[in-house]
């Protein structure tokens, strides 16, 4: 295996990673939320945000990579 093919594997492994914790961490804070807080336009904003977070957070994880 050439060195650039284990760096692109490593880079893949560290990407597969980092969206499995994010989607696990998403789903545990949406959950947290959704049974913690009465019905409310405040509740849903606040999930809307969460979500938006998610994205963005995939969206500049494409663009520039990860640490």
């Amino acid at each position: 295996m050439s060195l650039e093919q284990e760096a692109e594997d490593f880079r893949a492994k560290k990407k597969e990673h980092f969206n499995l914790k994010l989607d696990m961490l998403y789903e545990e804070i949406e959950l947290f939320i959704t049974y913690s807080l009465h019905y409310s336009d405040e509740r849903d904003h606040a999930l809307t945000r969460l979500r938006e977070s998610k994205l963005w957070c995939r969206n500049t994880e494409d663009r520039y990579g990860l640490k």
